[in-house]
């Protein structure tokens, strides 16, 4: 009895945390997704990291639409950049140069 009691309590509760509506979130954030669309077969072609980089940050810095804001955060794909930022100090400063005032990458 008591484990069926238990079922039914677990499911009931199921079923109304299923059903309630959701509270709105307090605020919303403008994001940018950047897909860049570079071919697996140039993507560590080091001839072509320069160009892939300067796709991204042309991507990421194109103004918005007309009555948006500017996104707050930028994402970019997981293998988006052919080379550790940790290698290029260059690539950094121009990220940096790209970002505005509350942007996040």
């Amino acid at each position: 009895a008591l484990f069926v009691l238990l079922v039914a309590a677990h499911a009931g509760f199921g079923f109304v945390r299923l059903t309630a509506p959701e509270k709105p979130a307090a605020r919303s954030l403008n994001v940018r997704i950047v897909q860049p669309a570079v071919d697996l077969s140039e993507k560590w072609d080091a001839s072509v990291r320069d160009r892939i980089f300067a796709t991204l940050l042309g991507l990421s810095s194109k103004a918005p639409d007309p009555g948006h804001e500017k996104p707050q955060l930028i994402l970019w794909p997981e293998t988006s950049v052919p080379f550790l930022f940790t290698e290029r100090p260059d690539a950094l400063t121009a990220l940096g140069d790209m970002l505005g005032d509350g942007q996040m990458l």
